[in-house]
This record gives C-alpha cells, sequence and structure tokens, in this order.
C-alpha cells in the first residue's frame, strides 16, 4: 500500500508540473510579454513616434503590423525590422496620436498600419494544447500504475511468470504399474525397496537407516526410463512430481534457482512423493574451470539444485530420481553421496525382455495366430522399447494397409524391413 501512495503522489507532482509547463508556455506567448521575433530590433512605442514624427523615416517604412494585440512589427524599405510593444487596451493611432503625432501624420501612415487576425486567447489554447498534453501525460502514468499495482500471488504478475515452475503434479500417473512396463526386472526391484519404504516409513526409522535422497536412471534412449520412474510411485501410490532440466535454464540470472527451491517445495508439500527431474544433463553437465559467457544463470541453478539435494531428509518423504542419457556429462557434485547417490543403469533389454515387453506393447492389439512373440523378440535383437513400440506400431498400419483386422507375422516382417532400411538414412542424415 506504501508503494501505492507513493506512485498517486509522484502522479500528482507530475500532472501539477505539466500543467504548469503548459500555461507559462502561453503565458509567455499571451500579450505585453517581453517576447521579441527573431532578426528584429526592440525599441520603445517613443522611438516608433519619432520615426513617424520624422517625414524621411516616415516615408522608409513599409509596414507596421500590430499582432496579439500589443506587439508592433516594423518593416522599413533598407529590410531591418523593428518590435516594439504598445498598450494593449487602446489602439496604435490613439496612442501615438497622445504622443503628439498628428493626425495628417497619421493619415500619411495609416495605409500602411495593419492588424493581424486575433489569436485564440490563453484559455483556448490551454483547451486546445495544454488539456491533451496533461491527458497524455495522465495515461503514461496510469499505464505504468496499472502494471505495477498487482497481486504479489497472482499468475498475471511478470515476475511470477518468470518464476512459475513448468512443473506436472501428474497424479493420474497412478495407473501405471510395474505391470504396465515389461522387462528390467533387476531395475524394478531396485526401485520396488525404496519406494515402499518410502511409503512404509516405519520400518527405515525402526533401525534409524535413511533411504537415498537420489537416484540417478541411466540408460539408452528410448530405453524407457522415464515409464519406469512414474510406474515406481504408481506401484505403491505415491504422489508424482515431473519437470524436465530445460525447464530450469533461463535468460534471468536467479530465476532458475528460484524454480528449484519451488519444484522441491511443492514435492514437500506432496509427500510422501517422487520427484522426476527427466534430461538432468541439460541443468547438470560438468562445470569448467573457466566458466564461459552466460553460464552464471545455469551454475547458479545447478548451485541451488545441489542445495536442495543436501536438504533432502528421510523424513521429509520425498524421493528424487533424475534421468539421463549422459551419466558420464554430469557434474560429480551430483552424484557423491548424499545426493545422487544409488545409480540403477537400464542395460539393453535381452531376449527374454524384449518378448516382455512386446507383450505388454501388443495387450491391446488384435494378433494373427502366427504371430509368436518369442519369435519376435529373437528378430528384434538390439530393439529398446521405444523401437519395439515403434516396430508394434509400423506393424499395424501394414495390417490397416491390408485390411486386416489382426496384425500377422508377414506385417511385422514388413515392418521390420522398413526400419531397418530406415535406420541408415536417418543415421546419414543426423
Amino acid at each position: 500500500m506504501k508503494s501505492l501512495r507513493s506512485i498517486n503522489r509522484n502522479l500528482i507532482i507530475v500532472l501539477a508540473v505539466a500543467a504548469a509547463v503548459v500555461i507559462v508556455f502561453f503565458i509567455i506567448l499571451q500579450p505585453g510579454s517581453t517576447h521579441f521575433a527573431p532578426n528584429s530590433v526592440p525599441i520603445t512605442i517613443g522611438e516608433l513616434a519619432d520615426m513617424i514624427d520624422d517625414p524621411v523615416t516616415r516615408e522608409a517604412i513599409v509596414s507596421i503590423t500590430v499582432q496579439r494585440d500589443s506587439q508592433v512589427n516594423i518593416v522599413m524599405t533598407n529590410g531591418r525590422r523593428y518590435q516594439t510593444a504598445k498598450d494593449p487596451i487602446s489602439s496604435l493611432p490613439s496612442q501615438l496620436r497622445s504622443m503628439g503625432i498628428t493626425d495628417s501624420d497619421l493619415d500619411a501612415i495609416r495605409g500602411r498600419i495593419q492588424v493581424a487576425d486575433a489569436e485564440p486567447d490563453l484559455l483556448v489554447n490551454l483547451i486546445i494544447i495544454g488539456v491533451p498534453a496533461v491527458l497524455v501525460v495522465a495515461m503514461l502514468f496510469q499505464a505504468v500504475r496499472k502494471n505495477m499495482r498487482f497481486d504479489p500471488n497472482s499468475q498475471s504478475n511478470p515476475i511470477n511468470q518468470m518464476k512459475k515452475t513448468p512443473v506436472t503434479e501428474q497424479m493420474g500417473f497412478r495407473a501405471i504399474t510395474f505391470d504396465h512396463v515389461g522387462g528390467y526386472e533387476p531395475a524394478k526391484q531396485a526401485l520396488r525397496e525404496l519406494t515402499s519404504l518410502l511409503r512404509e516409513p516405519a520400518k527405515r526409522q525402526a533401525m534409524s537407516i535413511r533411504i537415498p535422497s537420489g537416484i540417478l536412471l541411466t540408460g539408452a534412449p528410448g530405453s524407457g526410463k522415464t515409464q519406469l520412474a512414474q510406474a515406481a510411485a504408481g506401484d505403491v501410490g505415491l504422489n508424482l512430481l515431473c519437470c524436465n532440466g530445460s525447464d530450469f535454464i533461463d535468460m534471468f540470472v536467479g530465476v532458475g534457482a528460484n524454480r528449484i527451491r519451488e519444484i522441491f517445495g511443492k514435492a514437500r508439500k506432496a509427500a510422501p512423493a517422487i520427484l522426476i527431474l527427466d534430461q538432468i544433463d541439460a541443468l547438470g553437465f560438468k562445470r569448467l574451470i573457466k566458466p564461459n559467457n552466460g553460464e552464471d544463470e545455469r551454475l547458479q541453478t545447478l548451485a541451488a539444485l545441489l542445495t536442495e539435494l543436501d536438504n533432502v531428509t528421510a523424513n521429509q518423504g520425498i524421493l528424487v530420481i533424475a534421468i539421463t542419457n549422459r551419466p558420464d556429462a554430469l557434474d560429480e557434485a551430483l552424484t557423491r553421496s548424499g545426493r545422487l547417490e544409488r545409480v540403477i543403469h537400464l542395460n539393453a533389454p535381452d531376449s527374454a525382455e524384449r518378448e516382455s515387453i512386446l507383450r505388454v506393447l501388443t495387450a491391446r492389439h488384435s494378433l494373427s495366430a502366427d504371430v509368436r512373440l518369442s519369435a519376435l523378440a529373437e528378430m528384434g535383437e538390439g530393439m529398446v522399447g521405444a523401437q519395439l513400440e515403434q516396430w508394434v506400431n509400423e506393424a499395424g498400419l501394414r495390417a490397416i494397409h491390408n485390411n486386416s483386422q489382426t496384425i500377422g507375422e508377414q506385417d511385422f516382417l514388413s515392418a521390420l524391413s522398413t526400419l531397418k532400411t530406415a535406420q541408415p538414412a536417418s543415421a546419414s542424415q543426423s
């Protein structure tokens, strides 16, 4: 409220100053002012009377122009210009007559006396120019005042827009469990042990044992790391918060660090919960001895992440799962004990795991009787989960193209041939 009162007071002061400047400006131009046109020699009204009284100088006068009721401009035959001021109440001939100029002399010069068109008075000038000027200043300050008068907790606040963390509280992922993820039994078992202790803290509290504050989940691209982490929360009914490492990188220094603190604050409120930091390498890659220009924001954000990981305690009920394809690129401070201290690596699935993954992927599809998942698993050697999903989808497209209601073995073979043909082309383009 103090800031708003200060803004109102400043607005009134500026408007008053603007109005005063406009008024002074027009007063200067009003009749009786001492304002003189450029290239004119100022003279008194008495000197003008002497010029008219002298026949020689009188004949040398080209014109006498009365402006603004008081300003008198004189132009001579030699090009010289004079300017004087008369009494604004009486006319120029009357004032000259009172100064001793005869009617005959005035008749001789009367044809050269001109009266310029009357100019708007001060009030009209203020209305035409002054009022719009004041209104423009008022509108500008009203716009500034509107931008500064916001609710600190409102999402329309531009500061909150920068602070806003693109985090998704994905409660719906409780429907995904380990049963929806094929293969990777060792990784499932390791995650299940930790999440069960998080869900039932009495077991570890009885022995004064803490669970790891963070897990680093690594593996090849498409191996199903993110889905496995989501299933870990759904398997035991934990709240889940997901975000990406790149979400914390911002052009403004300090914004990323604030987002880190915000996301960990949300995780504490949602406890027991799992916080997934996907693509952690976008934020936590190794720091250079001599940082490059523009690294201040990322380094500050990384420092905030390290601090929050240190502050995660067993009683808070939070398990951080960081996911990356490049564990070698991470800063060593992230993976030391007490932070992302447990590393779970997903190896390429073997034949049995590929069969399990295919069984999950094809559960909602109609397969022909000639399809044997064990044989498909052998043919898909070297494939990870994302590639197997693409294979199943491509086979389904083949079946639709052939107007078939089921996916047959020939559809899988044709799809596999297409995928293997496309892989060298995509590799060469990259």
